[in-house]
């Protein structure tokens, strides 16, 4: 059974405060300014930006950089080009 979407408005204590995940390899979390940034979060914490897209029709995450070295804001920017 999958498990629900997370979607919460970005900043940087709640991206710090995210628990790594125990029972599967990585969780996608979602912006909700930004509907397209997508941050995945892996078992040994680390956090890394995506943008998800359609191209032709099939879905495509884009990697966008890592957390903390890559900004929310900066993420949001290039996510919404």
């Amino acid at each position: 059974m999958p498990k629900p979407v997370t979607r919460f408005s970005f900043t940087r204590a709640a991206i710090v405060a995210i628990k790594p995940p125990t029972d599967q390899e990585r969780v996608y979390v979602y912006d909700k300014r930004t509907p397209a940034l997508a941050l995945c979060v892996t078992t040994r914490g680390s956090r890394t930006f995506y943008v998800y897209r359609r191209i032709h029709g099939r879905p495509v995450r884009v990697r966008l950089g890592r957390f903390p070295e890559m900004t929310i804001d900066l993420a949001r920017k290039q996510a919404a080009k």
